[in-house]
């Protein structure tokens, strides 16, 4: 997702809860009630990288992976979305996300991102 994607669907009244994460970060995280989108703003050196793999571990189970090309913007972050109704669902749980470029044969790990999520919260 880009930020003009972002920012117009904020605008448009979408409730998105918003994290900013170096790569190592470990950040205690949750959803409210009303929230609709959770969105992972996850910066690393992405010099010379152009398709990324990205895996979500929860729990430390894998329950994603996708590989597709990226434009990190100019602030060197990717911002990953996820529906905050699949969040609310969980319990209280560690999420992993993992980004890794192929490089010739082999994967290079360009960051860990942990998540501590501490559940759904209520107003």
């Amino acid at each position: 997702m880009t930020d003009a994607v972002l920012n117009r669907l904020a605008r448009d009244g979408v409730r998105v809860r918003v994290y900013a994460l170096s790569a190592q970060a470990v950040v205690p995280c949750a959803v409210w009630a009303e929230d609709e989108l959770m969105a992972l703003r996850l910066s690393a050196d992405f010099s010379g990288v152009t398709e990324v793999t990205l895996s979500q571990r929860i729990g430390g189970a894998e329950v994603s992976r996708a590989t597709g090309q990226v434009t990190p913007s100019p602030q060197g972050e990717i911002i990953y979305t996820i529906p905050a109704a699949l969040i609310r669902q969980l319990p209280v749980v560690e999420i992993e996300v993992l980004l890794t470029a192929r490089e010739g044969e082999q994967d290079r790990p360009i960051g860990t991102y942990t998540l501590l999520h501490e559940g759904s919260l209520h107003r």
